[in-house]
């Protein structure tokens, strides 16, 4: 999408072959906001429609980039909660850990939920009130030290406010996909908050 406007340049030289014309984006007309073009025999008038045809392309791409991403982030939101409502208690050493690293990092204390083949072993949503979600198996495998960190570690993301933070970078890359390099340097900050 970020080549786009890159691509319609090329199939314009390349549609209009040896010969140069106009481009079909300039309609002839007569009368107002008409825009004046010199030619060796006097002036023609056309007004351009390629802002309006590039404007309506950039919100079309913009728009469904923004619905994928507002479907994610809701699909993600109900996962979690539907995690703490089916997922029953979480283990009490699990709790017990939450609360405790909640309170060091002054951070609010989240809803913990225990799933089964968590992506990533553990996650956070949200940051008013986070909701954490970590893997059953990584529950059973590490000892209170090590889930500590994993816990330490989710709860950084809430006090350094990194959910909304990443929600809000996603929504300007969307926005602005044609710029080269956007993309990338968003990926840049995510891998800097996650080390």
């Amino acid at each position: 999408a970020a080549i786009a406007p890159l691509l319609a340049l090329v199939a314009v030289v390349l549609l209009s072959g040896t010969q140069l014309r106009l481009p079909t984006l300039m309609l002839p007309a007569e009368g107002g906001n008409a825009l004046s073009i010199p030619v060796h025999d006097g002036y023609l008038y056309f007004m351009p429609i390629a802002a309006p045809v590039l404007v309506g392309a950039w919100a079309a791409i913009a728009g469904v980039r923004l619905l994928r991403r507002g479907v994610v982030i809701g699909r993600v939101r109900r996962e979690a909660r539907l995690a703490i409502a089916d997922g029953g208690p979480p283990p009490p050493r699990l709790d017990r850990l939450a609360r405790s690293v909640a309170a060091a990092m002054e951070v609010p204390t989240p809803d913990v939920g225990v799933v089964d083949g968590c992506r990533g072993g553990a996650y956070v949503v949200g940051t008013r009130r986070p909701v954490l979600i970590v893997d059953r198996q990584l529950v059973a495998q590490l000892d209170d030290e090590e889930l500590e960190g994993v816990l330490a570690h989710e709860l950084a993301h809430v006090r350094r406010r990194d959910p909304p933070v990443a929600q809000l970078l996603g929504i300007v890359r969307d926005l602005m996909f044609f710029v080269p390099g956007g993309g990338w340097a968003v990926e840049q900050l995510h891998r800097e908050r996650e080390l």
